[in-house]
């Protein structure tokens, strides 16, 4: 193997490192040659990592201003026992899925593309752990949104109500089916001209 000499200088705390890496690995070329071998590793797996991960890491603590975690069955629990017609309300009016676009994206729901805006949305979901699987197909003059889940009526009743209200206030029709388990949204492509606040 062909060998290449280096000269360098580091400063005193990355001297110190190096020192402690040495008697790790041996000596100081094993030290260095690890180091660089990581970061080439490193770079390459951060290719690899799930978007919904990269997101988390992006967020850090700003973003624990505004996430609550709650583990599934507590969340079921809440949701089979609160007053479901007054939290559909407030999912309508409030907009909370549009708020969690917005925030994690940086643009307006207008500034996005449908297609964006979409996989935004399943993002969001992967992002807060809430469906066992969450897909899209393009189908010529519309999208379909398909997601599973094991959480409930009440969940796919707010998984439906979040996403009509988001693409209502983008500007495309949707037609939704739920049951216990799924949610089914046909997302129409052509945008209306009369979207309402």
């Amino acid at each position: 193997m062909k060998k290449h000499r280096i000269c360098t200088t580091v400063s005193e705390k990355h001297w110190n490192l190096l020192k402690k890496n040495a008697e790790k690995f041996e000596t100081q070329q094993n030290a260095i040659e690890h180091a660089l071998e990581s970061l080439e590793y490193g770079s390459k797996h951060s290719h690899l990592q799930a978007p919904e991960d990269k997101i988390w890491a992006q967020m850090g603590a700003d973003f624990r201003k505004v996430v609550v975690i709650m583990q599934k069955d507590s969340y079921r629990f809440l949701l089979d026992n609160c007053d479901m017609d007054r939290f559909i309300d407030y999912m309508a009016a409030k907009r909370p899925m549009e708020f969690a676009i917005e925030y994690v994206y940086g643009k307006t729901l207008q500034e996005l593309s449908l297609k964006e805006l979409i996989e935004a949305l399943i993002m969001k979901v992967k992002i807060q752990n809430s469906a066992d699987m969450i897909s899209y197909t393009d189908d010529g003059d519309h999208y379909s949104l398909q997601i599973s889940h094991s959480l409930g009526l009440n969940h796919s009743r707010v998984l439906q109500v979040g996403k009509e209200s988001t693409f209502k206030q983008y500007g495309v029709k949707t037609e939704s089916f739920i049951t216990d388990k799924s949610v089914f949204v046909k997302i129409y492509k052509n945008r209306q001209n009369d979207v309402k606040q």
